[in-house]
């Protein structure tokens, strides 16, 4: 789950790990929210961890670098 910095549109966005490298990268639904918060190919931005024992991760957009 991706969190715009208003802190209030989620935006449920796929996270796809590579088997042999262990990498991860987003897949589905990272298109939109990068259009809904105007990050641009190339673009730096900071993501925030908010994670609760007993809920799903989340991720919160906060920043364009």
């Amino acid at each position: 789950m991706l969190l715009g910095k208003d802190g209030v549109k989620k935006q449920v966005v796929d996270l796809l790990k590579n088997k042999s490298t262990g990498a991860m990268r987003f897949g589905k639904g990272w298109r939109e929210f990068c259009d809904a918060h105007g990050v641009k190919v190339g673009e730096s931005f900071l993501l925030e961890l908010i994670r609760d024992e007993e809920a799903i991760p989340v991720l919160k957009f906060c920043t364009k670098l």
